[in-house]
């Protein structure tokens, strides 16, 4: 999710269709620009993660809680985070319009295209910062960085064929939906823990008539 969006910046300048046309360092000005802001609005996820991983640590060892009992728990922080997420991904696009058209002015114009599309990336980003904490305290961090590194070879290859077919424009849409394939992680997440409730005995009820 880091990484593997700079591939835009390296491959719109390169673009045959902009060399052709002179234009391919302007636009690959202006996704950095947009770039940039989107990354400033996603980085403000990076705070919940770090808080989350000893904050569930901690409820684990004060609650004596095993952590297939964990799931109610790492929904809620999803879900809120999420929803949270989407709110300022919201609310900073008229933001980030003054903030182009008055700081960068003329010739920028084109940074506000490409930051619709990158920042509607972030509207994932704050449903999947349980993935980090999930898999290094159920165990199976290796699958984990298997799974990541499946999606970084999709990611890449869908924001190469997007700037072959779109131009600059389509490396933006490519890398928020590169952001959005971390929801795949939460697929797993539910199937785990789903699959922990089933193998989980079921509490037997009392006699009260004898």
């Amino acid at each position: 999710g880091t990484l593997v969006p700079l591939v835009g910046g390296l491959l719109i300048p390169g673009l045959a269709a902009l060399q052709r046309t002179g234009e391919a360092f302007k636009a690959n000005a202006a996704y950095q620009i947009a770039y940039v802001l989107s990354w400033g609005v996603g980085l403000a996820m990076t705070g919940v993660v770090q808080a989350l991983l000893p904050a569930l640590g901690l409820k684990l060892g004060k609650a004596d809680t095993p952590f297939l009992e964990m799931g109610g728990l790492l929904k809620r922080v999803s879900l809120t985070a999420g929803v949270l997420m989407v709110a300022a991904t919201l609310l900073s696009v008229p933001v980030m319009y003054g903030v182009i058209h008055v700081f960068y002015g003329v010739g920028a114009e084109d940074s506000f295209d490409y930051y619709l599309f990158l920042t509607a990336g972030n509207l994932f980003l704050g449903f999947t910062t349980i993935v980090d904490s999930f898999y290094i305290y159920s165990g199976p961090l290796k699958l984990g960085v298997r799974i990541n590194f499946l999606l970084a070879i999709v990611a890449l290859s869908a924001i190469v064929l997007g700037g072959k077919l779109f131009g600059p424009i389509g490396v933006a849409g490519a890398v928020a939906l590169s952001d959005g394939l971390g929801l795949i992680h939460l697929v797993y997440i539910g199937l785990f823990f789903r699959r922990a409730r089933a193998r989980s005995p079921v509490p037997r009820t009392p006699d009260l008539t004898s």
